[in-house]
């Protein structure tokens, strides 16, 4: 096991660096927050933290709700929180787990529920003034949230982990307008509205083709719950009704089903698709030319961070570096996956 001062000189850093990384405490940049992060890993760094803990050696249960089944995107993010709770073996800590699917409001309310008493939770919310409700009743009642991946308005919790949608989808609105020349109709296919995050990318998006590409017009946005069934069918929709859409925008999962239907509806023509993440159907599709680039945000890192920031917290009483905490956006095309 290597030393502080061993890491500090593999990241070609000060030790003054490694500990406010380590700690989750600003100044320094992502570039070499990631380089440290990672040799830490690679290493196998365990801080001697026991005399630095604030409480006791009492169990600590830290859940865990994501809208994850059928997500494949969730299984970097899975990896990540695991990642992260192992770097805590040294404490009694453990993590309840809880999945559900899509966006149902009432389905992961109760799944909330039956959680019963944490000591801290991480969560993937609906963006609802029940959940906000919910999850701050938690709050006060000394149990700390982090959302994760996507965020929550009116919610007071300790930090959101996860992509700058806004950015995001602006990253998008760009890489399409580039790909077109600036011109066509644009059907853009997302998850749920009721997910802040993919809200804040279509907005994004829209800002990006109304100020660099006023003759690329969204035709229509459409639902698919991030399932691969219901994008094909609705993609397909609306394809039959508006023929003159010539691009497309998935801003959320359920792209196979989504690109299924294009093919179907458009043949041995290619219309420009961009996506966002980068799991392994999404690097298929790229490399055999039905999507031509996708938005990635770093799931593992989501997942890590998010559970690094709550532990930090509750054992060490360090808090946040800031109350929102964005992993970066990453272009992923043919020759970078």
């Amino acid at each position: 096991m290597i030393t502080s001062k061993q890491l500090a000189e593999l990241a070609g850093v000060s030790r003054g660096t490694v500990d406010r990384v380590l700690n989750q405490r600003g100044g320094v940049s992502p570039e070499v927050r990631q380089r440290i992060e990672r040799l830490a890993a690679q290493h196998g760094y365990r801080p001697n933290r026991a005399g630095k803990a604030l409480v006791s050696r009492e169990p600590k249960t830290i859940g865990v709700l994501l809208n994850s089944q059928g997500n494949p995107f969730f299984d970097d993010v899975k990896a990540g929180l695991r990642a992260a709770l192992d770097d805590y073996s040294d404490f009694p800590v453990s993590m309840e787990l809880r999945e559900c699917k899509g966006y149902d409001l009432e389905g992961q309310l109760s799944l909330l529920r039956q959680m019963g008493s944490l000591s801290g939770l991480i969560i993937t919310p609906l963006n609802h003034p029940l959940m906000a409700a919910e999850l701050n009743g938690r709050i006060e009642a000394g149990c700390p949230v982090v959302t994760l991946n996507t965020d929550l308005e009116g919610c007071r919790r300790l930090a959101y982990v996860g992509c700058d949608y806004r950015r995001s989808g602006r990253a998008a609105g760009q890489m399409l307008g580039l790909l077109t020349q600036g011109k066509g109709r644009v059907l853009v296919v997302t998850g749920s509205i009721r997910v802040l995050g993919h809200n804040q990318r279509i907005r994004g998006f829209c800002e990006e083709l109304k100020e660099s590409f006023p003759a690329l017009a969204v035709a229509d946005i459409v639902e698919n719950n991030d399932d691969d069934a219901l994008s094909r069918a609705r993609v397909a929709q609306a394809l039959r009704g508006d023929p003159a859409i010539d691009a497309l925008y998935f801003c959320a999962g359920g792209v196979s089903g989504g690109v299924a239907a294009v093919e179907e509806a458009f043949g041995s023509r290619r219309p420009t698709v961009i996506t966002c993440d980068g799991t392994p159907e999404i690097r298929r599709l790229i490399e055999q030319g039905s999507v031509q680039a996708s938005v990635s945000q770093q799931p593992f890192q989501q997942g890590y961070r998010a559970m690094k920031v709550l532990l930090d917290k509750q054992l060490f009483g360090v808090p946040p570096a800031s109350d929102v905490l964005y992993v970066k956006n990453e272009i992923k095309i043919k020759h970078t996956i």
